[in-house]
């Protein structure tokens, strides 16, 4: 679960994200240091503010680390990212979309990495983590913010530091290409500490999450904040939605049968009962029906989040199929909370580790969602081979070919042993082992297709 922490420069985020995540034993992300890495490292080598394809090259290949202190390729660089011409030189080096879309990238990898926590910065609640729990935005009068500033930088006077507060204001005003998106309404809380941990649930593990309090001055109602944030959830399937998906495997079955000729490579290797994640290969959308054909147990899966855009029927259909909306290409805290959810009730899962559909022989990068779900459900990964689905349902292609699909079921992965926060070695590895295994078994499943 995450809390954001969005506002001005000099507002008191950084203050506030280390006492709220003190306060409620969280770890804390401060995103303004890694745009200030970037621009540290970017004039030591001599490259312009707007030179963007240099800038967003640069925070591709950086490697930062944000805690106490900041390092960047493990040289440790916090005493210098307060220096007058980094200071100056930031906001436009944020502003370049590459840097702004690389940085974006690492910190919902950290939000992953670390299930959730405290972060402070520009367009957190609204870009990086728009489905936080908990959105806070500091305001503060700008005498107030430059103060701060001047005390915290002892660079600029007092004039000149409000001064440059008001240049870097007219800057970050909303509105593309400006990096800095405002919430649509202000919220003011006094003191932001103690408002921000009296709404946040003292486990971080809460199947519950904490409400987004959107208001002006004054109170809000809890009570409307709490069903605001009430989000989908996973119920146990009743039992005439387990017959109607009974009869659609049962359908599906048939059809793929009859048309595909598709058959299935060791079925016994599953685990006998309990909750576990299957990972398919995928190269068409007929990939999903595949899967059914592994199990008679229903399933859950992820989807894109497009299939349940139109909502009515179709949204439903899904959703009573086992289905759930995944967006892509973002850490969708949402879809992860609901997967969890359907471990913890004993479910297999499907999710596709590439993420999307891919063409050719090779199975090469994947996320690290799957493994980082096996990690922290403590489930077993099955890895599956599905051999010719490319073929009968290419990219651009309407109609379906009549080919041989072939689906091949791996060992069981388990995952690392241990309590505690997962780590990202483990994770890593655990992505790496299943990438080798998913590699073999598609390469099998596409001899036997071809057979």
């Amino acid at each position: 679960m995450i809390i954001a922490i969005d506002g001005p420069s000099g507002s008191g985020k950084s203050t506030v994200a280390r006492a709220v995540g003190a306060a409620l034993g969280l770890p804390v992300l401060e995103t303004g240091a890694m745009y200030r890495a970037v621009t540290f490292a970017a004039l030591g080598q001599g490259l312009a503010p707007d030179d963007g394809d240099a800038l967003a090259a640069l925070a591709g290949r950086m490697r930062i680390e944000v805690d106490d202190r900041v390092r960047v390729d493990g040289v440790d660089v916090t005493d210098d990212l307060r220096r007058p011409e980094v200071t100056a030189a930031v906001s436009a080096v944020a502003a370049v979309p590459g840097v702004r879309s690389a940085l974006v990238a690492r910190q919902r990898e950290w939000i992953v990495r670390h299930d959730g926590g405290v972060v402070e910065g520009r367009d957190i609640g609204t870009v990086v983590a728009p489905d936080a729990a908990l959105k806070v935005f500091l305001v503060a009068e700008e005498g107030e913010r430059a103060t701060r500033r001047h005390t915290q930088e002892h660079v600029l006077g007092l004039e000149a530091t409000q001064e440059d507060l008001r240049r870097r204001d007219a800057f970050d005003t909303p509105g593309p290409p400006r990096p800095w998106l405002s919430p649509p309404t202000p919220w003011w809380w006094t003191p932001p500490v103690a408002a921000s941990t009296r709404w946040w649930p003292r486990s971080s593990h809460s199947s519950r999450p904490a409400p987004v309090r959107r208001a002006g001055m004054g109170n809000p109602d809890p009570d409307a904040a709490r069903s605001r944030a009430s989000g989908p959830r996973l119920t146990p399937p009743r039992r005439s939605e387990l017959v109607f998906y009974g009869f659609s495997r049962g359908l599906v079955e048939v059809v793929c049968r009859v048309l595909w000729r598709a058959r299935v490579l060791h079925r016994e290797r599953l685990p006998a009962s309990g909750p576990y994640i299957l990972a398919p290969s995928h190269r068409s959308n007929l990939d999903t029906p595949f899967m059914g054909l592994v199990t008679r147990r229903r399933v859950r899966f992820m989807g894109k989040a497009e299939l349940w855009s139109r909502g009515g029927w179709s949204a439903r259909f899904l959703y009573s199929l086992g289905g759930f909306p995944v967006e892509r290409g973002a850490a969708d805290r949402t879809a992860l909370r609901l997967a969890a959810a359907a471990m913890e009730g004993g479910e297999p899962l499907v999710v596709f580790p590439e993420g999307t559909r891919r063409k050719g022989p090779l199975i090469e990068e994947l996320h690290d969602g799957v493994a980082y779900l096996a990690a922290r459900c403590g489930v077993p990964i099955v890895p599956v081979g599905i051999g010719g689905s490319e073929e009968i349902l290419a990219r651009g292609r309407k109609l379906p070919k009549l080919k041989r699909v072939v689906v091949v079921v791996g060992e069981p992965i388990e995952p690392p042993a241990g309590d505690g926060p997962v780590r990202r070695g483990a994770v890593s590895a655990l992505t790496e082992q299943l990438r080798t295994e998913l590699q073999m078994l598609f390469d099998e499943a596409q001899v036997a297709a071809r057979g």
